[in-house]
């Protein structure tokens, strides 16, 4: 029993011997630094206004900026922010003006095997955020949104006219658009 005893205590002395005392220090990790988040300057109730100024008019303005709204609310909660389209309210305290420039629709040269083909879709759009003293507190000009989406081959009239890519490239732009507003650097 005492040998048991003294191989115990032998085992670890040699253990804090060498693992405790005659290691080097760990390095310190220090904690990463927060992200870097977008001053709003007091803005947190904001009004989305969308003018489509793009001579093809395909996407529609009422239902960008309600999308715009829906995507600012679920990423802003962090930041205590929420947004909504429609009239202007008499508690908001910004405005956001998003101006779609022009829309293109390029379809890929060759389709795949299923008869589809990949179209790429280049939205071009510019976008303000105004506190209600006017002072511009975000600011995207022209931005130059590319997405690609498979289609079935065919004219690009047919392609626009597709109800369900006019929904998924709304979201797609308005995505773009508040993750560009509440989330870069």
């Amino acid at each position: 029993m005492l040998k048991k005893k003294l191989v115990t205590l032998a085992c670890a002395v040699g253990i804090l011997a060498c693992g405790a005392c005659f290691l080097p220090p760990l390095p310190e990790h220090l904690p990463a630094p927060p992200p870097v988040q977008l001053e709003l300057q007091g803005v947190h109730r904001i009004h989305v206004v969308v003018e489509n100024a793009s001579p093809a008019h395909h996407l529609d303005s009422d239902k960008l900026a309600s999308w715009i709204a829906v995507r600012a609310k679920s990423l802003g909660r962090s930041k205590k922010v929420t947004a909504f389209g429609g009239p202007s309210a008499p508690d908001q305290d910004g405005e956001l003006k998003v101006t779609v420039l022009s829309e293109t629709a390029t379809p890929a040269q060759n389709a795949k095997k299923d008869g589809s083909a990949e179209w790429t879709f280049q939205v071009n759009v510019s976008a303000e955020l105004r506190n209600t003293a006017g002072v511009s507190v975000w600011r995207e000009n022209a931005g130059n949104y590319t997405f690609r989406h498979q289609e079935k081959p065919g004219e690009e009239a047919a392609v626009w006219a597709d109800n369900e890519l006019s929904d998924w490239l709304t979201a797609a732009v308005g995505n773009r658009v508040v993750s560009r507003m509440l989330d870069d650097r």
